[in-house]
């Protein structure tokens, strides 16, 4: 029988007006310590209007980097998974965003990264990971 793991994940968001505090969300990142799992899907919508759509995707681009521990992720891709995890969801005021981390417990972190993603992102053949 598979060992239980706690995960965190947050939603990643997109805010084209700060100020407005209006959000659609474009991603979800995970991770579990014990559980050695990882991961980030993101879903840029089409139109970003007012938003330069190609250095959107850099910037997201860069994240996966980041938590993948590629080097183009710079220094901070080379901190311990669990710091980059919080390092990526920490309260900001940008244009891309996390929402609160929130928990949970499983057995199947991939059905539960899937199933996350599957509930806050749509449905597209452009989805990154």
């Amino acid at each position: 029988m598979d060992a239980l793991h706690a995960y965190d994940y947050a939603v990643m968001r997109l805010v084209p007006d700060v100020r407005a505090e209006a959000f659609v969300n474009v991603g979800v990142a995970m991770h579990s310590r014990t559980g050695r799992f990882f991961a980030i899907r993101y879903v840029l919508p089409p139109d970003v209007s007012g938003l330069d759509a190609a250095l959107l995707e850099r910037f997201c681009a860069g994240l996966v980097c980041t938590l993948d521990g590629d080097a183009h992720g710079g220094p901070l891709a080379l901190l311990p998974p669990s710091e980059r995890f919080h390092w990526l969801t920490a309260p900001r005021s940008t244009v891309v965003q996390f929402s609160p981390v929130r928990g949970g417990e499983a057995r199947d972190l991939e059905a539960v990264f899937d199933a996350l993603t599957g509930a806050y992102l749509p449905a597209s053949p452009g989805v990154a990971e």
